[in-house]
């Protein structure tokens, strides 16, 4: 068992894992497009609650927002959430 053990180390020194390339999204967080998704799948992110979902969709629709750098116009997204939504952003390169 020890061998074993001591065989899986070695193997893993040589073949160490490699990380998920950053066009994933973050571990929990589904892909998604802000600017077409519905508030309910807005709601899917994490730190987005309903009522930030709806405050986002309804300006990305009434004030024309295009781009992840206009969403802190929107009350509610400061960084933290800027950093959830560009993990998300998968999907979509256009903007």
């Amino acid at each position: 068992m020890v061998g074993l053990l001591g065989i899986v180390a070695w193997l893993a020194q040589l073949h160490p894992a490699r990380s998920a390339p950053s066009s994933y999204p973050a571990a929990g967080v589904p892909a998604l497009d802000p600017f077409t998704a519905a508030p309910a799948e807005l709601c899917l992110l994490p730190g987005f609650g309903p009522r930030l979902a709806r405050r986002m969709h309804q300006a990305i629709h009434q004030r024309g927002l295009t781009s992840l750098e206009q969403l802190p116009a929107v009350r509610g997204i400061g960084p933290a959430r800027l950093a959830v939504l560009r993990s998300a952003c998968t999907t979509w390169r256009g903007r």
